[in-house]
Order: C-alpha cells, then structure tokens, then sequence
C-alpha cells in the first residue's frame, strides 16, 4: 500500500543542471484513497547514510488520515534508497532478508526492469520498459522524462503509458502483475506535490501534510511481516508491543477478511484460507493503527 519511496546522485550540481535523485530539501506528498482509506503520506529526504554496505539516502515517511470505520492512521518510519549511475534502489525486505531493489530505471527507450515485489516467474509478463523519452522545464532547470508501460507475456505494452521524471519518480496508475497471467489493479497513491531547494515545484498544493490532520504523537514502532509473499501463515512482530494486538487483513474493498483481537507477537496466524492477492494488515494499538502491505501467494 505504500508503496511506494527513494537516493542522492553524487553529481556536481548547479543551476540549469538536474539532479537524478533526492536532492537537498526532497518532499514528496502524495494522496489515497482505497481500501476505505482516506490518507496522506509525506515523504521527506532526512540524511545520509551508510546501510546494507552502501551509501544511502534516508526518507523519513509520515502517515496520516483515516482507514475504514473512521480509525485513525498516524505512523511514521523510515525508507532507504541510493542510486548506481541512472538506477534508483530501494532497501526492501523479502521474506524477512533486506536486499536492494530496482525503484526506478532513468534509462533508455527499450530498458525493462521488474517492479519491486513482482514474482520474476514468468519474463517479460509484468515488466517496466521504457517507450519515450522527452523533458520539462521548472525553474529553469531541465528535468528528463521517460514514458513506462507495463509488458505483457508477448513483451507488448498492457497498460497506458506512465511518466517518471528525473528528482520525482513516477507513481503510475496501472497494472501490477502479481503472478504469471493473473492480473491484480495495484493500489497506488496519487503525488500530490513534489519540492527540493532549487525551487522545484510539481503539483498544485503545498508540500506539508495538512495540519488538520495532524496530532501530537510519539514516533510509531516498526511491524514485521514474514514471509511476505505467505502462503498459509503469516507472522507479525511488533517493537516494543508482544500483545495481545488486534491484527486485520482487509482486502482491496476494504471488507476485514480475518481478524484476530488477541493476537501475541511473532505468533502464526492462519491465511490458507485467503485467495492470492494483495490485502492490507491493519495492527491496532490503544487509538491508532500501524497499516502494511502483505501478498498472499497460496501454494
């Protein structure tokens, strides 16, 4: 669900010259709705850091808005991408082993790469390729643009084309392959705003979470997911809380398909019993909630 997030090109930089990623002063914002969600994340560049044996970028993200029922969202954590030469990668975890990723690909007409969290079974089926390149101007700066569709198991195009532009990505409304031939319309947010320091601006509000939404709070702890994709059980471990939790699975309606009021942390929970596809695992602390993404790809 979030998906979504981001690294610094180490280029020199001055007016008129883009930057591939991140630089100084990053904010992106972006908007949901799904899910019976109504939700807004701020994504902001923090610092520089060293993380899996590489130089990265820190985003501190910040989630607020409502799920379904009226529930609170207020959660906060942090994503780390770096860059190899025009490649953006994201640290990401499979199966509980964190390992960097594919984000974005600022290539050439004809580069195909695999979205984060896609299968890789069954190539091309479910590939990124670039079709077009092209650029804008925004404050004098020239930005590149690529348009990006999604391949079908004949390497053709199976959706509309989608923009990634340099600095601020892309957050494409389109299809998302989850398994060979079984197609599931992937829940993406829309980017509300984007803004750096040299006075890029993308979108039509400012690049701040509105306050209305926003309450005092003391930082969320981490959930852990494993195995993530699952098949017939799933774990969750959260910092600092061994439980009883209240821990929901709700599917792409917003219907709760399993709920468990009791559960204690790192504990089994039974997911035989749901079809493949992507759901939302909603763990309810005191008067907030921690939301994730979670695939199930049943044997």
């Amino acid at each position: 669900m979030r998906n979504f997030t981001i690294v610094l090109l180490l280029l020199l930089h001055y007016p008129g010259v883009a930057q591939v990623w991140c630089p100084s002063g990053a904010v992106w914002v972006y908007h949901y709705t799904g899910w019976g969600a109504d939700v807004f994340e701020e994504h902001r560049y923090a610092a520089d850091t060293l993380i899996g044996g590489s130089l990265a970028q820190m985003i501190s993200v910040d989630v607020q808005g409502t799920q379904s029922g009226g529930l609170v969202v207020d959660d906060q954590y942090n994503s780390y991408t770096r860059t190899d030469t025009d490649v953006v990668l994201q640290w990401v975890g499979y199966d509980g082993v964190f390992q960097w990723d594919t984000l974005y690909r600022f290539g050439n007409i004809g580069d195909r790469w695999w979205p984060l969290f896609s299968p890789m079974n069954c190539p091309p089926d479910g590939m990124l390729q670039i079709v077009d390149t092209s650029s804008i101007l925004n404050n004098g700066i020239t930005l590149r643009r690529w348009s990006i569709v999604y391949l079908d198991a004949l390497g053709q195009p199976a959706s509309q084309p989608a923009y990634m532009t340099e600095r601020i990505g892309s957050v494409p409304r389109i299809p998302h392959v989850f398994d060979c031939n079984v197609v599931i319309d992937y829940f993406f947010p829309a980017l509300v705003c984007y803004s750096d320091s040299d006075q890029i601006s993308i979108g039509w509000l400012p690049c701040v979470l509105d306050v209305a939404i926003h309450e005092p709070r003391a930082p969320q702890p981490a959930m852990r997911i494993a195995p993530n994709p699952c098949a017939g059980v799933v774990r969750f471990a959260v910092e600092g809380y061994p439980g009883p939790l209240r821990i929901e699975i709700i599917d792409r309606t917003g219907r709760t398909v399993l709920v468990d009021r009791s559960y204690l942390s790192g504990s089994d929970i039974d997911v035989g019993g749901l079809a493949n596809g992507a759901y939302i695992a909603q763990c309810t602390l005191a008067d907030r909630s921690v939301l994730r993404s979670v695939l199930c790809k049943q044997q």
